[in-house]
């Protein structure tokens, strides 16, 4: 039996290099899609396995992604490009 897809939702961030963030529960995926510019054009979808619900929601509630991300998530998970 198939397995259906999660229904991801993102949620757009304030950030100077990060667009939107999204969680998949189900799977403890976090996807990240990054911009560049003011136009804010999506330079990269990144998805990171095995991230636990209290991470996601500790990046959610960060006073800084881009510092959260970079001292939590980036040296802790691979990151596979999907986008």
């Amino acid at each position: 039996m198939q397995k259906a897809a999660a229904k991801i939702v993102w949620e757009e961030v304030e950030s100077s290099n990060i667009k939107a963030i999204g969680y998949d529960s189900g799977q403890m995926i976090l996807f990240v899609q990054f911009f560049k510019g003011e136009r804010k054009n999506v330079t990269g979808t990144f998805m990171y396995q095995e991230v636990s619900s209290q991470r996601y929601t500790a990046f959610l509630k960060a006073e800084s992604m881009g510092s959260y991300f970079l001292k939590e998530i980036m040296p802790r998970y691979k990151a596979i490009k999907i986008g």
